[in-house]
């Protein structure tokens, strides 16, 4: 029925949605300003429920990651909205208990108060790598509430940095070959940022000289290095462009790409911060 109000009632073809016992969730991020405020959104939604025949009584959730919107919904009186702003959720941090927030069993409670981590505060100094092989699962849903929004987890993200290697076919010495590996390495780099919502403070590009025989030993003349730092974000190809240019032709065995000092494109209000500003 969720999928069919969206058609009938905001043209939205294909919406993403997520259902379990507990309800239903809808990722309305990209649907802004198109279809108004997610308050907006939500009074349509609910005013189109409750004109069904046959509809449930129905509470709705606003907030900004599915686990925090479930938390609202349960805030809300039957037929009513609660929205939960990133702000409020700041102020009330310390007297928000994660188990009211995500459903936990006995083992992952015991778990998060051997380490502390009992209200959305105390996730402000969460293990979360050393959780994230103990219990991925739970891991990978603390990630999202720290975070303020439904992200995926990695080692690299949660260290904050994301660094990938391309090894280039022997004596690749063409500079017409060797742009188009960059191109290859840049976009590969930008995709991963960009389905994580994220930009990239510093980046650091290397190639890595070698030939027929395999890499040049490592020294200062067994590479090509460039850094760069923008508070707004790195342009990737513009560094591969620069590092071209001093690039003296020897064969290239790896292209390794680094970006570090990563920070969310959306500025959405870091709820851990003592001292939050609100992106305008």
């Amino acid at each position: 029925m969720t999928r069919q109000l969206c058609d009938e009632v905001l043209n939205i073809k294909k919406p993403l949605i997520q259902q379990d016992a507990k309800g239903i969730w809808l990722d309305i991020t990209h649907w802004q300003p198109r279809h108004g405020t997610p308050s907006c959104i939500a009074r349509v939604l609910r005013n189109a429920w409750l004109e069904q025949a046959t509809a449930p009584p129905v509470t709705l959730g606003v907030a900004s990651n599915r686990h925090l919107a479930r938390f609202a919904s349960l805030c809300a009186a039957v037929d009513e909205i609660h929205v939960l702003p990133p702000w409020q959720i700041h102020d009330s941090r310390d007297q928000i208990a994660i188990a009211d927030v995500i459903p936990l069993d006995p083992s992952q409670n015991h778990l998060l108060h051997s380490q502390g981590i009992v209200t959305l505060k105390d996730l402000a100094h969460c293990p979360f790598d050393s959780l994230l092989h103990r219990a991925p699962s739970l891991a990978k849903q603390l990630w999202s509430l720290y975070l303020g929004r439904d992200q995926d987890i990695t080692i690299e993200m949660l260290n904050q940095s994301h660094k990938m290697a391309l090894i280039l076919p022997p004596n690749t010495n063409s500079p017409k070959t060797l742009t188009r590996y960059l191109k290859r390495a840049c976009a590969s780099v930008i995709r991963q940022l960009n389905q994580r919502q994220l930009i990239a403070g510093r980046g650091d590009i290397t190639l890595h000289l070698g030939s027929a025989q395999g890499p040049v030993a490592e020294n200062k003349n067994s590479r090509y290095s460039l850094a760069s730092e923008e508070d707004s974000g790195i342009d990737l190809p513009t560094m591969a462009t620069k590092l071209l240019k001093q690039w003296d032709g020897r064969a290239v065995s790896e292209i390794v790409i680094e970006v570090t000092a990563l920070q969310h494109c959306h500025g959405q209000l870091d709820m851990f911060r003592d001292e939050p500003t609100l992106a305008a």
